[in-house]
């Protein structure tokens, strides 16, 4: 099963960042898990999200150059 990272920018003065692994079968899954693991006082204050697949490094592809 894939691992996607969530990353969830918090703060009011000072941005903090609050990263989470989550295994889920695709994003849709992955962003519920993260939603309902997330502190309550992270929730309280973020305000921005990115979700992103993890590509095992040996299954990375490459660019051309």
């Amino acid at each position: 099963m894939p691992i996607y990272r969530v990353t969830v920018r918090h703060g009011q003065s000072r941005y903090q960042y609050h990263v989470e692994d989550v295994e889920a079968a695709h994003l849709g899954e992955a962003m519920a898990q993260a939603a309902q693991r997330l502190p309550a006082e992270v929730a309280r204050s973020a305000d921005v999200a990115e979700v992103r697949r993890l590509v095992e490094p040996e299954n990375r592809e490459l660019a051309p150059g």
